[in-house]
Protein backbone atom coordinates (compact mmCIF):
# COMPACT_ATOMS: atom_id res chain seq x y z
CA UNK A 1 0.00 0.00 0.00
CA UNK A 2 2.54 2.58 0.96
CA UNK A 3 4.11 1.72 -2.82
CA UNK A 4 1.36 2.67 -4.60
CA UNK A 5 0.96 5.88 -2.03
CA UNK A 6 4.85 6.79 -2.84
CA UNK A 7 4.05 6.06 -6.94
CA UNK A 8 0.95 7.65 -6.98
CA UNK A 9 2.38 10.65 -5.28
CA UNK A 10 5.53 10.46 -7.71
CA UNK A 11 2.95 10.54 -10.64
CA UNK A 12 0.99 13.25 -9.28
CA UNK A 13 4.75 15.72 -9.03
CA UNK A 14 4.92 14.58 -12.94
CA UNK A 15 1.52 15.72 -14.02
CA UNK A 16 1.95 18.72 -11.79
CA UNK A 17 5.35 19.29 -13.40
CA UNK A 18 3.81 18.54 -17.16
CA UNK A 19 1.29 21.44 -16.42
CA UNK A 20 3.24 23.61 -15.17
CA UNK A 21 5.81 23.43 -18.02
CA UNK A 22 2.83 23.13 -20.71
CA UNK A 23 1.94 27.28 -18.61
CA UNK A 24 5.03 28.00 -18.83
CA UNK A 25 5.17 27.42 -22.26
CA UNK A 26 2.31 29.78 -22.98
CA UNK A 27 3.75 32.36 -20.82
CA UNK A 28 6.70 32.47 -22.28
CA UNK A 29 6.70 35.60 -24.31
CA UNK A 30 4.50 37.51 -21.65
CA UNK A 31 7.96 39.49 -20.60
CA UNK A 32 8.77 40.19 -24.45
CA UNK A 33 5.32 41.61 -24.52
CA UNK A 34 5.17 43.26 -21.07
CA UNK A 35 8.76 45.43 -22.52
CA UNK A 36 7.22 46.26 -25.96
CA UNK A 37 4.23 47.76 -23.61
CA UNK A 38 6.69 49.73 -21.66
CA UNK A 39 8.43 50.92 -24.75
CA UNK A 40 4.92 52.00 -26.01
CA UNK A 41 4.22 53.87 -23.00
CA UNK A 42 7.86 55.97 -23.66
CA UNK A 43 6.43 56.67 -26.61
CA UNK A 44 2.79 57.93 -25.42
CA UNK A 45 4.57 60.04 -22.90
CA UNK A 46 6.77 61.72 -25.89
CA UNK A 47 3.62 62.16 -27.87
CA UNK A 48 1.91 63.75 -24.88
CA UNK A 49 5.22 66.10 -24.02
CA UNK A 50 4.59 66.94 -27.75
CA UNK A 51 1.37 67.83 -27.05
CA UNK A 52 1.79 69.85 -24.58
CA UNK A 53 4.72 71.61 -26.30
CA UNK A 54 2.03 72.25 -29.53
CA UNK A 55 -0.51 73.38 -27.05
CA UNK A 56 1.77 76.11 -25.76
CA UNK A 57 2.81 77.13 -28.99
CA UNK A 58 -0.94 77.16 -30.07
CA UNK A 59 -1.91 79.68 -27.42
CA UNK A 60 1.38 81.41 -28.41
CA UNK A 61 -0.40 82.44 -31.87
CA UNK A 62 -3.64 82.82 -30.78
CA UNK A 63 -2.12 85.89 -28.19
CA UNK A 64 -0.17 87.36 -31.12
CA UNK A 65 -3.63 87.42 -32.90
CA UNK A 66 -5.59 88.91 -30.70
CA UNK A 67 -2.94 91.46 -29.99
CA UNK A 68 -3.08 92.10 -33.48
CA UNK A 69 -6.67 92.74 -33.76
CA UNK A 70 -6.36 95.14 -30.39
CA UNK A 71 -3.57 97.27 -32.00
CA UNK A 72 -5.26 97.09 -35.37
CA UNK A 73 -8.48 98.61 -34.00
CA UNK A 74 -5.92 101.40 -31.97
CA UNK A 75 -4.86 101.51 -35.51
CA UNK A 76 -7.90 102.48 -37.10
CA UNK A 77 -8.56 105.46 -33.89
CA UNK A 78 -5.48 106.89 -34.49
CA UNK A 79 -5.39 107.04 -38.73
CA UNK A 80 -8.84 108.65 -37.78
CA UNK A 81 -7.61 111.37 -35.40
CA UNK A 82 -4.28 112.02 -37.39
CA UNK A 83 -6.40 112.59 -40.53
CA UNK A 84 -8.78 114.91 -38.54
CA UNK A 85 -5.92 116.38 -36.97
CA UNK A 86 -4.03 116.79 -40.12
CA UNK A 87 -6.64 118.34 -42.19
CA UNK A 88 -7.54 120.63 -39.47
CA UNK A 89 -3.89 121.79 -39.26
CA UNK A 90 -3.72 121.73 -43.34
CA UNK A 91 -6.84 123.68 -43.00
CA UNK A 92 -6.00 126.51 -40.46
CA UNK A 93 -2.06 126.36 -41.73
CA UNK A 94 -3.62 128.20 -45.24
CA UNK A 95 -5.46 130.47 -43.14
CA UNK A 96 -2.43 131.32 -41.45
CA UNK A 97 -0.65 131.71 -44.64
CA UNK A 98 -3.72 133.87 -45.84
CA UNK A 99 -3.40 135.88 -42.59
CA UNK A 100 0.23 136.64 -43.14
CA UNK A 101 -0.58 137.69 -46.87
CA UNK A 102 -3.40 139.87 -45.22
CA UNK A 103 -0.92 141.35 -42.27
CA UNK A 104 1.79 142.12 -45.02
CA UNK A 105 -0.78 143.74 -47.36
CA UNK A 106 -1.78 146.05 -44.62
CA UNK A 107 2.04 147.23 -44.08
CA UNK A 108 2.23 147.96 -47.67
CA UNK A 109 2.81 151.48 -49.21
CA UNK A 110 2.87 152.73 -52.56
CA UNK A 111 6.53 152.82 -53.55
CA UNK A 112 8.25 150.70 -51.14
CA UNK A 113 9.01 147.00 -52.37
CA UNK A 114 6.84 143.88 -51.66
CA UNK A 115 8.70 141.26 -48.82
CA UNK A 116 6.72 138.68 -50.82
CA UNK A 117 7.32 139.29 -54.47
CA UNK A 118 9.04 142.56 -54.91
CA UNK A 119 6.86 144.66 -56.92
CA UNK A 120 6.47 148.44 -55.29
CA UNK A 121 3.06 148.54 -57.23
CA UNK A 122 0.34 147.23 -54.86
CA UNK A 123 -2.52 147.37 -57.70
CA UNK A 124 -4.98 144.74 -55.52
CA UNK A 125 -3.60 143.64 -51.72
CA UNK A 126 -4.42 140.77 -49.44
CA UNK A 127 -7.06 142.01 -47.04
CA UNK A 128 -6.96 139.96 -43.48
CA UNK A 129 -10.22 138.40 -42.64
CA UNK A 130 -11.51 139.11 -38.86
CA UNK A 131 -10.79 135.54 -38.66
CA UNK A 132 -8.09 134.77 -39.57
CA UNK A 133 -6.43 137.73 -37.60
CA UNK A 134 -6.10 135.46 -34.22
CA UNK A 135 -3.64 132.72 -35.93
CA UNK A 136 0.38 133.03 -34.61
CA UNK A 137 2.51 131.74 -35.26
CA UNK A 138 2.90 129.66 -31.84
CA UNK A 139 -0.49 128.45 -32.79
CA UNK A 140 0.39 126.65 -35.80
CA UNK A 141 3.65 125.33 -34.23
CA UNK A 142 1.71 123.51 -31.18
CA UNK A 143 -1.21 122.12 -34.00
CA UNK A 144 2.05 121.15 -35.88
CA UNK A 145 3.44 118.83 -33.13
CA UNK A 146 -0.27 117.69 -32.04
CA UNK A 147 -0.19 116.45 -35.55
CA UNK A 148 3.15 115.18 -35.79
CA UNK A 149 2.09 113.09 -32.65
CA UNK A 150 -0.76 111.81 -34.14
CA UNK A 151 1.06 110.84 -36.85
CA UNK A 152 3.82 108.87 -35.45
CA UNK A 153 1.55 107.03 -32.85
CA UNK A 154 -0.06 105.84 -36.53
CA UNK A 155 3.35 104.76 -37.68
CA UNK A 156 4.41 103.21 -34.40
CA UNK A 157 1.18 101.18 -33.84
CA UNK A 158 1.18 100.31 -37.75
CA UNK A 159 5.23 98.97 -36.83
CA UNK A 160 3.47 97.15 -34.02
CA UNK A 161 1.04 95.04 -36.44
CA UNK A 162 3.30 94.45 -38.61
CA UNK A 163 5.92 93.32 -35.45
CA UNK A 164 3.12 91.27 -34.21
CA UNK A 165 1.70 89.70 -37.47
CA UNK A 166 5.61 88.32 -38.30
CA UNK A 167 6.21 86.98 -34.70
CA UNK A 168 2.78 85.05 -35.32
CA UNK A 169 3.18 83.85 -38.66
CA UNK A 170 6.76 82.35 -37.01
CA UNK A 171 4.59 80.46 -34.39
CA UNK A 172 2.21 79.69 -37.17
CA UNK A 173 4.95 77.89 -38.96
CA UNK A 174 7.04 76.51 -35.74
CA UNK A 175 3.23 75.12 -34.88
CA UNK A 176 2.83 73.31 -38.62
CA UNK A 177 6.40 71.98 -38.30
CA UNK A 178 5.98 70.50 -34.70
CA UNK A 179 2.60 69.00 -35.69
CA UNK A 180 3.98 66.93 -38.65
CA UNK A 181 6.67 65.85 -36.24
CA UNK A 182 4.11 64.49 -34.20
CA UNK A 183 2.00 63.31 -36.60
CA UNK A 184 5.03 61.17 -38.29
CA UNK A 185 5.76 60.05 -34.97
CA UNK A 186 2.02 58.50 -34.21
CA UNK A 187 2.21 56.98 -37.80
CA UNK A 188 5.37 54.78 -36.62
CA UNK A 189 3.61 54.15 -33.60
CA UNK A 190 -0.13 53.88 -33.61
CA UNK A 191 -1.86 51.58 -35.99
CA UNK A 192 -4.82 52.17 -38.48
CA UNK A 193 -4.28 56.20 -37.93
CA UNK A 194 -6.31 58.01 -40.65
CA UNK A 195 -4.58 59.74 -43.32
CA UNK A 196 -5.70 63.16 -41.91
CA UNK A 197 -6.71 64.61 -38.66
CA UNK A 198 -6.64 67.30 -36.22
CA UNK A 199 -4.53 68.33 -33.46
CA UNK A 200 -7.27 67.55 -31.13
CA UNK A 201 -8.77 64.64 -33.22
CA UNK A 202 -4.88 63.51 -32.87
CA UNK A 203 -4.63 63.90 -28.62
CA UNK A 204 -8.01 61.71 -28.87
CA UNK A 205 -6.06 59.06 -31.15
CA UNK A 206 -3.52 59.05 -28.30
CA UNK A 207 -5.76 59.08 -25.23
CA UNK A 208 -6.86 55.87 -27.19
CA UNK A 209 -4.03 54.41 -28.17
CA UNK A 210 -2.75 54.99 -24.22
CA UNK A 211 -5.91 53.37 -22.97
CA UNK A 212 -5.28 49.82 -25.14
CA UNK A 213 -1.57 50.04 -24.13
CA UNK A 214 -2.45 49.95 -20.44
CA UNK A 215 -5.08 47.37 -20.52
CA UNK A 216 -2.62 45.11 -22.72
CA UNK A 217 0.21 46.06 -19.79
CA UNK A 218 -1.96 45.18 -17.11
CA UNK A 219 -2.78 41.74 -18.51
CA UNK A 220 1.11 41.22 -19.55
CA UNK A 221 2.17 42.35 -16.18
CA UNK A 222 0.14 39.71 -14.32
CA UNK A 223 0.82 37.27 -17.00
CA UNK A 224 4.60 37.72 -16.36
CA UNK A 225 3.87 37.44 -12.47
CA UNK A 226 2.82 34.47 -12.97
CA UNK A 227 5.24 33.10 -14.97
CA UNK A 228 7.62 34.31 -12.34
CA UNK A 229 5.12 31.69 -9.98
CA UNK A 230 5.37 29.33 -12.49
CA UNK A 231 9.04 28.97 -12.81
CA UNK A 232 9.38 28.85 -8.90
CA UNK A 233 7.40 26.19 -8.99
CA UNK A 234 8.72 23.87 -11.34
CA UNK A 235 12.44 24.52 -9.44
CA UNK A 236 10.64 23.92 -6.61
CA UNK A 237 9.41 20.84 -7.93
CA UNK A 238 12.96 19.74 -9.49
CA UNK A 239 14.46 19.78 -6.51
CA UNK A 240 11.42 17.81 -4.90
CA UNK A 241 11.32 15.43 -7.09
CA UNK A 242 14.57 13.57 -6.42
CA UNK A 243 13.53 13.21 -3.03
CA UNK A 244 10.03 11.95 -3.92
CA UNK A 245 11.74 9.29 -6.54
CA UNK A 246 13.61 8.04 -4.05
CA UNK A 247 10.88 7.30 -1.33
CA UNK A 248 9.25 5.47 -3.97
CA UNK A 249 12.34 3.46 -4.87
CA UNK A 250 13.05 2.89 -1.37
CA UNK A 251 9.45 1.88 -0.96
CA UNK A 252 9.38 -0.42 -3.99
CA UNK A 253 12.64 -2.02 -2.80
CA UNK A 254 11.06 -2.85 0.39
CA UNK A 255 8.07 -4.20 -1.25
CA UNK A 256 10.28 -6.43 -3.37
CA UNK A 257 12.14 -7.30 -0.77
CA UNK A 258 8.98 -8.54 1.05
CA UNK A 259 7.70 -10.38 -1.78
CA UNK A 260 11.20 -11.99 -1.55
CA UNK A 261 10.59 -12.46 1.91
CA UNK A 262 7.25 -14.07 1.66
CA UNK A 263 8.16 -16.57 -1.40
CA UNK A 264 10.97 -17.63 0.68
CA UNK A 265 8.82 -18.42 4.11
CA UNK A 266 6.51 -19.98 1.70
CA UNK A 267 9.00 -22.18 -0.18
CA UNK A 268 10.35 -23.39 3.19
CA UNK A 269 6.96 -24.03 4.89
CA UNK A 270 6.01 -26.04 2.26
CA UNK A 271 9.38 -27.79 2.23
CA UNK A 272 8.51 -28.40 5.97
CA UNK A 273 5.36 -29.52 5.29
CA UNK A 274 6.31 -32.03 2.79
CA UNK A 275 9.26 -33.48 4.78
CA UNK A 276 7.74 -34.11 8.04
CA UNK A 277 7.66 -37.37 10.25
CA UNK A 278 4.48 -38.59 9.03
CA UNK A 279 4.98 -39.31 5.25
CA UNK A 280 1.49 -40.39 5.04
CA UNK A 281 -1.98 -40.68 6.34
CA UNK A 282 -1.16 -44.25 6.99
CA UNK A 283 1.61 -43.55 9.03
CA UNK A 284 -0.18 -41.41 10.82
CA UNK A 285 -2.96 -43.41 11.56
CA UNK A 286 -0.30 -46.44 12.77
CA UNK A 287 1.72 -44.32 14.89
Amino acid sequence: IKEEADKKAFEVLENREKALRDRSEQLADAGEKLAVCQSQMKEINGMTADLKALSSIYKEQKTYEKKIEELKEKYKEARASYEKKHGEYEKKRQNFLDAQAGFLASELMEGMPCPVCGSIEHPRPCVMKKEHSEFTREGMDLLEKETEKLRAEQENLSAEVKSNTDLRDVKKQDFDESFNRLKNRMRENIPALPEEFSPGQGQELIRQWMKEVQENGIKYQRDWEELQSVQKQMKDLEEEKPAVRKQMEISAEQVREARIAYESAKAEFQSYSFSSDFESEEAAKKA
